[in-house]
């Protein structure tokens, strides 16, 4: 039996003792299975749970949805943005209403019809409210498998949204707008590269890297992770000298090159050894620029000048 066989059992005893107790997984119907999962793309868990109460509150069921007003819509979901998540899922709603005589498919084939449902959303909902073995695989499980099947031979990218997200800031109309872009280097490929300089050439940028530690370093081994919010022990899994050579390599071509290509438009990338580091290097950033735009009596728009250093 080799690793992947094994994993499991030791796996839902793991989380029946560390499982959150969540409102859509107490009552797992296909609607708030549904909603959750929607809500939850690019957003934290705590970010969602007071939207998606408020939301369940004004919208208890997927025919209240389907006939909700836009503006009543766009109000609740105010504030989650990517609104066109709001949008899909209206649009859905009313398949389900016209398609499916108000009742969610119950299959992995029919849920994939419904607007902004993909492979993983549709897998989350056929298994996790109506019990069909299919997968849910996203990003994380991609990387859980291949850490213990030593597989490494994937795509750094999968699950992450940043090309929407580049699409997004390249339709800012606004020039002076500062554009910050927050990610991960491992989210990133040459043709992202590409597009920050293209937005770097028409707005300012600050592009802030979060990837302050290399789960994969050997070096950690002794070290515990915890989940920033809940304070609970994150499980270490198996750490792969290669893997972690891999993750610094990568990281390393991709902050060169990102630094070069802003600095072509005299933009710049923050990188520090920790959130609150990042944080404050943009503030002090921020703030040398406004104050110079000040001393100028605002004779000129506010220029970042990000020539000048920031500490890293």
């Amino acid at each position: 039996m080799n690793q992947l066989d094994q994993l499991p059992i030791p796996l839902l005893q793991w989380y029946r003792e560390n499982a959150r107790v969540l409102p859509w997984r107490s009552d797992p119907t296909p609607y708030h299975v549904w909603v959750s999962e929607i809500m939850l793309q690019q957003t934290r868990v705590a970010a969602v749970l007071d939207y998606y109460r408020r939301f369940m509150e004004a919208l208890p069921t997927v025919a209240d949805l389907a006939a909700v007003e836009e503006d009543r819509l766009m109000k609740l979901w105010q504030g989650l943005g990517y609104y066109n998540r709001a949008r899909n899922l209206q649009k859905a709603a009313r398949q389900v209403a016209e398609d499916f005589g108000g009742v969610f498919p119950d299959t992995y084939e029919g849920l994939l019809t419904l607007s902004g449902v993909g492979e993983y959303t549709a897998g989350a909902i056929a298994s996790i409210a109506f019990g069909v073995p299919v997968p849910a695989v996203d990003g994380n499980v991609l990387r859980v498998v291949a850490r213990i099947s030593g597989d490494l031979r994937r795509d750094w990218s999968y699950g992450r949204n940043i090309d929407a997200l580049l699409d997004y800031a390249r339709r800012i109309r606004d020039r002076q707008a500062l554009i910050v872009l927050a990610t991960d280097e491992l989210a990133l490929r040459k043709r992202h590269i590409n597009v920050i300089g293209a937005i770097a050439a028409t707005h300012p940028v600050v592009l802030i890297t979060v990837a302050t530690a290399n789960p994969f370093d050997p070096s950690e081994a002794a070290r515990e992770w915890y989940d920033g919010k809940s304070g609970r022990r994150i499980p270490a899994l198996l750490r792969n000298a290669k893997a972690a050579e891999e993750v610094a390599l990568h990281r390393r071509y991709v902050c060169a090159a990102l630094e070069h290509e802003l600095a072509k438009h005299g933009s710049r990338m923050i990188r520090a050894a920790s959130s609150d580091m990042m944080f404050d290097a943009f503030v002090r950033l921020v703030s040398r620029s406004l104050g110079r735009s000040i001393r100028n009596q605002l004779r000129v728009p506010p220029s970042l000048n990000l020539t000048s250093e920031v500490p890293a």
